[in-house]
């Protein structure tokens, strides 16, 4: 229990969860072996016979209760990791691409490996990092910061993108970013991270994908399409 005392109560990096915890794992892989030794010393933990007054106790008795005993402790350690089950069982199915995977086939096969787009910030994984693209701002939010990143400017950036006013201001600030594409989707409109003027792109912006997802519609924006003036001069 000493690894448990200790991570709560010192904290190893910023993600607290997720630096103690990963110590937490590490020491019970390696606690692992130490278990197995002792399991394996009780078959002969009793080197002679122990005598308590006028009563002996002979080492090969209590080494047969030794062995009697280790495989009963053996099945109580297995099936304490059946605990682990109920993950499994509350979680029976992660679906890594899902319908995501059209979007994806689409950036692999019609945009420059080099693409730079415009997500919703803190999700672990976003839709064109799957496809192998890059993200203006992306990521669960302690593993950017606890990297030095300094994502509270891109945040801002990205608001200002996503609820700019007209399309003039949106594509200034998107050429300033380097950015090559917007995602518009449900990540981004049911996120309320940030106020949308979804009008601006709609209405403004030309369509280089669009599909259906089973929470709702996504649409990728061409940003040197729909502002021909600005080739993403700044990569970030």
């Amino acid at each position: 229990m000493a690894i448990f005392v200790f991570g709560n109560f010192v904290q190893l990096g910023r993600d607290l969860g997720g630096h103690n915890h990963k110590v937490f794992n590490l020491w019970e892989i390696l606690l692992n072996l130490f278990v197995a030794f002792a399991l394996v010393r009780l078959w002969d933990l009793i080197p002679k016979d122990i005598r308590l007054r006028d009563y002996r106790l002979p080492a090969r008795d209590l080494n047969m209760l030794a062995r009697i005993a280790m495989p009963v402790l053996f099945v109580l350690l297995v099936f304490s990791g059946l605990l682990d089950f109920m993950t499994l069982k509350n979680d029976p199915r992660f679906a890594v691409f899902g319908d995501r995977e059209g979007a994806i086939n689409w950036m692999e096969d019609q945009t420059p490996r080099d693409s730079v787009f415009l997500t919703a910030y803190g999700d672990v994984y976003t839709t064109p990092t799957l496809a192998g693209r890059r993200v203006f701002l992306g990521g669960f939010d302690p593993w950017t910061i606890d990297k030095g990143y300094q994502i509270e400017p891109r945040k801002a950036t990205t608001a200002s993108i996503y609820g700019a006013a007209s399309k003039d201001a949106a594509c200034r600030l998107l050429r300033e970013s380097g950015i090559d594409y917007v995602q518009l989707g449900p990540a981004e409109i049911g996120g309320k991270k940030f106020t949308i003027n979804q009008d601006v792109f709609s209405r403004d912006f030309v369509s280089a994908y669009n599909t259906e997802w089973s929470d709702g519609t996504v649409n990728y924006y061409d940003v040197n399409r729909s502002c021909p003036s600005g080739a993403s001069a700044v990569r970030g």
